[in-house]
């Protein structure tokens, strides 16, 4: 993804997100176990008015973004059907 083994490691201890060449990385930790979501330099865009928007905290905007994109939801349907991580 472009980043250090640090910054990575940072990322999925702590959670919250990090710009990489115009598009983010994302986690959230669930349940104990790091979630993380890359979302384009276009959907970090459409999530970023969101919050000047609706007030929303960027990882919420980045949630609806990401539901909203039929091509995220279909590779996560997909990685949930081979149990994949």
């Amino acid at each position: 993804h472009g980043i250090t083994p640090a910054q990575a490691k940072t990322l999925v201890e702590q959670g919250g997100t990090m710009e990489v060449h115009g598009e983010v990385l994302a986690c959230q930790i669930v349940n104990g176990q790091p979630a993380v979501a890359r979302f384009s330099a276009k959907n970090y865009a459409k999530a970023k008015e969101l919050v000047a928007s609706k007030g929303l905290h960027l990882m919420d905007a980045l949630s609806e973004v990401g539901y909203n994109d039929p091509a995220m939801m279909r590779g996560l349907v997909r990685k949930e059907l081979t149990g994949g991580r």
